[in-house]
């Protein structure tokens, strides 16, 4: 027999055996990932030193669907799509899971499922354009602009809003001039038709 490490003694020291062959830590809460010194958890401690190296990206799933559980034989690596797909395949799906298509319509297929570190589902094409839309809105942050297009120092408004007044009050009174032409405009051609109504019946 091969000498035991530390992290085996710790780990065997504490365990407890339960009728479904569960491997648990004493003292630790129900349902919960059972936690070793330096907050390691002990079902990946556990798969690292009997089971393998654990790669990049994946997650240890247990087949006995017991969180605390960190009995090597069941234990078993994977992703969380196949930890998700095997949640479903036992029936603990929860209802909200079982939607198909995400509020943007877009269908929870298992290429377009991401599951969070709460483990709900989300749109993984949804989740990819907010990241992206994140990133562009922090890559290039819009600079302050203090001066209007034409040199005029802006003002900032009791909204808080920053706007050129010299700007704003010549836009107005070019928008009101317009009206007023075109009342007089208006006003000559009714004129005209009036004049030249009365001429034809004189």
């Amino acid at each position: 027999m091969g000498t035991v490490t530390p992290d085996e003694e710790l780990l065997l020291s504490r365990r407890v055996i339960t009728a479904a062959g569960c491997w648990e830590l004493a003292g630790q809460p129900h349902r919960r990932y059972g936690q070793v010194s330096g907050r390691r958890y002990a079902h990946r401690l556990a798969h690292e030193m009997w089971n393998g190296p654990i790669p990049d990206g994946m997650i240890v799933c247990h087949r006995c669907d017991n969180p605390p559980c960190f009995n090597p034989h069941h234990l078993f690596v994977g992703d969380k799509r196949v930890n998700l797909f095997d949640a479903h395949r036992k029936g603990r799906w929860r209802p909200s899971e079982r939607r198909t298509h995400c509020w943007r319509g877009h269908e929870f297929t298992p290429e377009n499922v991401f599951v969070n570190p709460r483990g709900n589902r989300e749109c993984r094409t949804c989740r990819t354009a907010a990241v992206v839309r994140y990133a562009e809105r922090h890559r290039h942050p819009l600079p302050l602009v203090t001066v209007c297009p034409r040199g005029h120092q802006k003002e900032r408004s009791p909204s808080g809003v920053l706007h050129c007044r010299i700007c704003n009050n010549a836009a107005t009174r070019a928008y009101k001039a317009k009206l007023r032409g075109a009342s007089e405009a208006q006003d000559r051609d009714a004129a005209e038709r009036l004049g030249k109504a009365m001429g034809d019946t004189g």
